[in-house]
């Protein structure tokens, strides 16, 4: 007789999210993300639009390894990303219905901290209603967004680049993904 294991499923959706945010990297074939950092967060709650539809309690961000070149000049110019928002009440990722995303690029490395918006190199802002036409859909994840996004003149001049996803609720209400740090290329 073979011995068996017994499995128990985990009581912490945030467990679920994780894995399902671990295949999204596959998919992605970002092998080396950062995507083991603690989210962090800023104000006081999780931003909950009208009864009946999704919440946002936290946005995740899985970006590719290192920046890649979008146009056909020679060099680096964009960053490639994804990022899921998780309501917690919901085993899969959501999509996000209000508010605004925004993906925030910093020149060199930024540490999570309240005041982490302070010094953006290029900010992209996409209010919900825009965001359908980077979505994409999964049974095993849920719903995210696949962004391939040029940063113009704004290149970063140091070694690393620091890329951060913030919600912001119809309330005002702030939430931050973790940060992902890339190398960047010498020129």
């Amino acid at each position: 007789m073979v011995p068996t294991q017994e499995h128990h499923p985990s009581p912490f959706r945030s467990e679920r999210v994780l894995s399902a945010l671990l295949c999204a990297a596959l998919l992605l074939a970002a092998a080396g993300c950062d995507t083991d950092a603690p989210p962090a967060r800023s104000g006081a709650s999780a931003a909950a639009p009208s009864s009946g539809s999704s919440r946002i309690d936290e946005i995740n961000l899985i970006a590719m390894p290192v920046p890649v070149n979008l146009e056909s000049l020679p060099g680096v110019d964009g960053v490639m990303l994804k990022v899921f928002a998780v309501d917690s009440r919901h085993p899969h990722t959501q999509p996000i219905r209000t508010g605004t995303l925004e993906l925030l690029l910093f020149d060199g490395l930024v540490r999570p901290s309240a005041a982490m918006t302070n010094g953006c190199l290029h900010q992209w802002s996409f209010p919900a209603v825009e965001l359908s036409g980077y979505a994409f859909t999964t049974t095993t994840i849920g719903t995210g967004y696949t962004f391939r996004l040029g940063w113009g003149l704004d290149r970063p001049h140091q070694e690393q680049i620091t890329l951060i996803a913030r919600y912001l609720a119809p309330g005002g209400a702030a939430i931050y993904s973790a940060p992902s740090y890339l190398p960047m290329p010498k020129r």
